[in-house]
C-alpha cells in the first residue's frame, strides 16, 4: 500500500496550557507520514518555546515539521496562512487544545487510498463537556448521507475540525488559490462548504478525535441573546463569503443565498422565542412569514404562550 503524505495545519493561539494532551497523541499515531504545520497565530504567552519544544519531539519521531508565526488573525486567518504552506496529498486541520486517536491519520489514509474517488472523509469523535464524554455522533443523525451541503447549511453536519481529511486534488479543483475567507472565529465551513458542494462525504463510523470543551470556550459560554444574535449573523455571513467565491450558476446560487436566509431567520426567531423577547419575536416571524420560512401553523403555540 502506498504510503502518501499527511499534511496537518494546527491554529495556535495561547496554547501552551492546553496541548500536551494534543502533542502526545501526535507521537502516538500509527501512521509516519505526517507534514505538521504549527501556526502560531501571534500569542502572547510561551506557546511559541512549547511549539518550538514539540516541533523538536516530532522531528525526532520522523514527521517533517513547518513552524510559522504571524500577527494574530484569528482562526480562518491562521488556516489560510497554512493552507499556502503544506505539501502533502491529504489535508487535515485541528485545534491543539483536542488529542487524536492513536490509529486516526492510517484508518482515514486507508480508506482514502481504497476508495479512490472519496475526496473527503469524515469520523466520528469523542466530546468531553463538564467531564461527561459521548460520541458526537450522537447529535448529528444524518452522518450515513454523502450529500452534506444542505446539512452543513442547517447546522445538521459534523461540524468538529479534527474530524475530517480532505483530497487535495480535490480541493485545489474546488479552491485552486487555496485561499478562504478570514473568519477570526472558525474555517470549517469556508473548508467543507466547497468540498460538500461538488462531492460526497464519506463516513467512518468509529470516533478517530477527541474533542474537548473548556470552562473559558466559545462553546462553553452562557451567551446572552444579543451574542448569539450576533454570532448566528456571523456564521451567515461567512456563509455568504464562502459561496460568493465558489463557481456557481446564476440560478444555483440565488436558490442556496435565499435559502441560507430562511435558515439563519428562523433561528434567530427561535432565539427570540426562547428569551420570551416578544419585540425580536414579531419581527423575526414578519421575516420568516415573508420568505416562507414558517408557516402561521408552526408557531400559533409559541405565540399563544409568548402573547398570552
Amino acid at each position: 500500500m502506498s504510503n502518501p503524505k499527511v499534511s496537518l495545519l494546527v491554529p495556535c493561539y495561547n496554547i501552551s496550557d492546553v496541548c500536551e494532551k494534543f502533542f502526545v497523541s501526535l507521537l502516538n499515531q500509527t501512521y509516519d507520514n505526517l507534514e505538521i504545520v504549527l501556526i502560531n497565530d501571534g500569542s502572547n504567552d510561551n506557546t511559541e518555546d512549547v511549539l518550538l519544544e514539540n516541533k523538536e519531539k516530532l522531528e525526532q519521531r520522523g514527521y517533517e515539521v513547518k513552524y510559522i508565526y504571524q500577527d494574530n488573525k484569528g482562526l480562518g486567518g491562521a488556516i489560510n496562512t497554512g493552507l499556502k504552506a503544506f505539501t502533502g496529498e491529504f489535508l487535515c486541520w485541528a485545534d491543539p487544545d483536542d488529542f487524536f486517536e492513536p490509529n486516526s491519520f492510517e484508518l482515514r489514509v486507508n480508506y482514502m487510498t481504497e476508495h479512490p474517488e472519496c475526496a473527503i472523509v469524515s469520523s466520528d469523535a469523542y466530546i468531553y463537556n463538564n467531564n461527561e464524554k459521548r460520541l458526537l455522533s450522537l447529535s448529528f443523525p444524518h452522518n450515513s448521507e454523502k450529500d452534506q451541503f444542505k446539512l452543513l447549511l442547517k447546522k445538521e453536519s459534523m461540524f468538529c475540525s479534527g474530524c475530517h481529511m480532505i483530497r487535495v486534488s480535490a480541493f485545489e479543483k474546488v479552491n485552486p488559490e487555496r485561499d478562504i475567507y478570514e473568519y477570526r472565529r472558525g474555517q470549517n465551513w469556508q473548508l467543507l462548504l466547497p468540498m460538500y458542494y461538488y462531492y460526497e462525504r464519506h463516513f467512518l463510523n468509529v470516533p478517530l478525535y477527541n474533542y474537548v470543551v473548556y470552562e473559558n470556550s466559545m462553546s462553553h459560554i452562557n451567551e446572552t441573546y444579543e451574542e448569539k444574535i450576533q454570532r448566528n449573523n456571523e456564521h451567515k455571513d461567512v456563509i455568504i463569503e464562502t459561496l460568493n467565491r465558489m463557481k456557481l450558476s446564476t440560478g444555483d446560487k440565488k436558490k442556496i443565498l435565499q435559502n441560507v436566509d430562511r435558515i439563519y431567520n428562523k433561528i434567530n426567531l427561535e432565539y427570540s422565542y426562547t428569551e420570551r423577547n416578544k419585540s425580536e419575536f414579531k419581527k423575526y416571524y414578519k421575516i420568516c412569514k415573508n420568505n416562507n420560512s414558517v408557516t402561521h401553523r408552526d408557531f400559533i403555540k409559541k405565540i399563544m404562550i409568548l402573547f398570552r
